[in-house]
């Protein structure tokens, strides 16, 4: 008996001070979900389908901090919708610590920095802290303000741009990621199986899900693009994987 506490002491010590953290949202961060859509939540939802090159990605900070790495997966969705355990290892992404909301009453922005503040406090602040999210909502600002407030010094904050604002109207205020092309030369300890998979579903037309022409579109209407909308959204899009 005594053993078995004192391995799961020496197991919650080595959690709490792991040197590298990867603190990361699910829905359109890893989870494709159509948060910018009006329409078509619902079925991206029912398919539970995922970004299977972050999973290549989130594998390979597995093995590059072999045995001094914990994830942390913090979103906003209500915890009683589905299993994200079982999801999260059905996508074959890294075990780890899952938080959901528990209820809608709490805004988003208040819910994230609440539950990150704490699972901070338990860590070393001296650990190089990875953030991914998304700018559907407010993780762009919530992993700033935490950065902050705790004075962290070495942290790498990436922001999948379902938005498409980042890339097409150069709106940045941290990395930002339109597709995980973005993210291959700042990750040097990528495997060339993970940049290969990559390029390949570029190259397939699969990296990115068909919404985000959609919400390219919208965005393009909104900026007085309305009348030829569609074949710039394709163009814009066409020229930024010319670029890779």
């Amino acid at each position: 008996m005594k053993v078995l506490v004192a391995l799961i002491f020496l197991c919650l010590s080595i959690n709490n001070f792991s040197k590298t953290i990867v603190i990361s949202d699910i829905d359109d961060t890893i989870k494709t979900s159509n948060s910018m859509g009006v329409f078509g939540q619902l079925y991206y939802f029912l398919r539970m389908g995922s970004y299977p090159s972050m999973s290549k990605i989130y594998n390979d900070f597995a093995e590059e901090y072999k045995g001094e790495i914990e994830f942390i997966y913090v979103s906003a969705a209500p915890d009683a919708i589905y299993d994200q355990d079982a999801w999260l290892s059905s996508k074959n992404f890294p075990f780890g610590k899952t938080l959901l909301r528990a209820t809608l009453l709490e805004e988003t922005y208040q819910y994230k920095m609440r539950t990150i503040r704490a699972l901070i406090k338990e860590r070393d602040c001296d650990a190089h802290f990875y953030f991914f999210g998304d700018n559907s909502s407010k993780d762009r600002r919530v992993y700033q303000d935490i950065v902050e407030e705790f004075k962290i010094e070495h942290f790498s904050i990436y922001i999948r741009d379902v938005s498409t604002i980042d890339t097409f109207q150069r709106k940045t205020f941290s990395k930002s990621f339109f597709t995980e092309l973005d993210l291959i030369e700042d990750l040097s300890f990528l495997s060339e199986e993970t940049i290969s998979f990559i390029k390949k579903r570029a190259q397939e037309n699969k990296l990115l899900p068909d919404y985000t022409t959609h919400t390219l579109k919208r965005l393009l209407r909104k900026n007085n693009e309305c009348e030829r909308r569609c074949l710039l959204a394709d163009q814009l899009i066409e020229d930024y994987f010319a670029k890779f």
